[in-house]
């Protein structure tokens, strides 16, 4: 059976696009946040990127270590770069590195460098999936009557990946953030997906996929994506069985034994979520984002979620979450205690600090934000906006009480 990823990522990145300067670690749940425009999904394309090249890296590395002749693909950086929607970031200046167990992969003066052959004991097997913010157009494209629809590769890719998933729960989905259904029922002699639920107010409900809200579509599709592909997709049995096919029929001439066939020894299912709050109501931010820590805690799949953000309320959400879970550290032998803990926060829902990083990107440069004096993410970087905003209306305040007493 494989093992998991356990060795920390690095990733290294200079005069790429909007980003001046990066070095960081990635956990098994990542966030970047900033400004629009500051390169948060930027440095999420890359990373995204370089592990697919580095599961491209552990399929070559299989095949020849599973005693089969010739080479069976090469990389091209400018596809690469191309299918990331990132060639208008690349320079001459650019640097970018990227490590994982014994892999080093670089990309300078427009070159990319992955030649090393992964040792056995590394062979990895991954599935990589990107949630853009465009994924708010599923539900039409998917009701959409003309045969063809003009999609960006990651949105092709977000398109299968849902369908794929909703495969697996034949009597439909309940997402968690907004307490509803998604459900596929027909429509005349067509399918049509539909938002079920019941509102307190106008009883129970139900409306097509497409005319529902912007903040059920976007999160439906993140929490049924994510759920499939971190509790039932057989990553080790599908990958091998496409490397089998491509060996036998696509790569090399010549007889070959599939016994020769080498097993992966780690996998891991990689997300890549841009903005999980869009759209979405403060208290389904925060159901969202315990949605996506439990899915780290409890997945059968070894998971890693990379997203970014733009709200104050994912990083406060983030903190009780690390606070509960050190605070149970802490009363792990008193069970009166801990079971208070445990009910206003349950276990699945906690979050290790070891499993989470978070940086903020400024001016180009990435930087991290976690207090490690308290091991939570800095207040004052969550607070700012609010602090800024309580500084204007306490001058306003004072400027009109001034106004007031000047015309007693």
């Amino acid at each position: 059976m494989e093992s998991q990823i356990t060795q920390k990522e690095r990733l290294v990145i200079k005069d790429f696009g909007p980003i001046v300067e990066c070095d960081i670690e990635i956990s098994p749940m990542t966030v970047f946040i900033g400004e629009s425009g500051s390169g948060k999904s930027c440095v999420m394309k890359v990373l995204s990127m370089l592990r697919w090249v580095h599961k491209k890296m552990n399929f070559k590395s299989m095949i020849k270590r599973s005693k089969v002749k010739g080479e069976p693909f090469r990389f091209r950086l400018d596809n690469i770069i191309k299918h990331s929607g990132l060639e208008d970031y690349l320079k001459k200046s650019s640097k970018i590195e990227y490590y994982l167990n014994d892999v080093k992969i670089t990309i300078s003066n427009k070159e990319l460098n992955a030649r090393e052959t992964v040792a056995e004991k590394n062979l990895t097997v991954e599935k990589i999936i990107f949630i853009g913010d465009e994924r708010y157009i599923v539900p039409s494209v998917l009701n959409s009557k003309t045969a063809e629809v003009r999609l960006s590769s990651y949105m092709k890719d977000t398109m299968s990946d849902f369908n794929r998933s909703y495969d697996a729960y034949s009597g439909g989905f309940k997402i968690s953030s907004i307490d509803a259904l998604l459900k596929k029922d027909k429509h005349g002699i067509r399918d049509q997906f539909y938002i079920m639920g019941d509102n307190h107010k106008t009883g129970e409900y139900k409306v097509k996929f497409e005319n529902a809200s912007s903040g059920t579509k976007t999160s439906a599709i993140v929490e049924i994506i994510a759920s499939f592909y971190s509790n039932f997709y057989n990553i080790n049995e599908t990958v091998r069985n496409n490397v089998i096919e491509y060996i036998l029929f696509k790569a090399i001439d010549g007889e070959w034994d599939p016994k020769n066939l080498k097993q992966f020894q780690k996998s891991r299912v990689s997300i890549f979520i841009e903005e999980p709050e869009l759209s979405l109501f403060p208290t389904s931010q925060k159901k969202i984002i315990e949605f996506l820590v439990k899915t780290i805690n409890t997945a059968e799949n070894k998971t890693e979620i990379v997203f970014s953000t733009h709200s104050p309320y994912i990083l406060t959400t983030l903190n009780n979450l690390l606070l509960a879970k050190t605070a149970a550290d802490d009363n792990i032998n008193n069970l009166k205690i801990l079971e208070k803990i445990n009910s206003i926060v349950p276990k699945e829902n906690q979050l290790d600090i070891k499993n989470l990083s978070v940086y903020e990107i400024t001016n180009g440069v990435v930087s991290s934000i976690i207090d490690t004096s308290l091991n939570m993410v800095d207040a004052d970087k969550i607070d700012s906006v609010s602090v800024k905003s309580s500084e204007e209306f306490n001058a306003l305040l004072e400027a009109n009480l001034d106004s007031l007493q000047n015309d007693e």
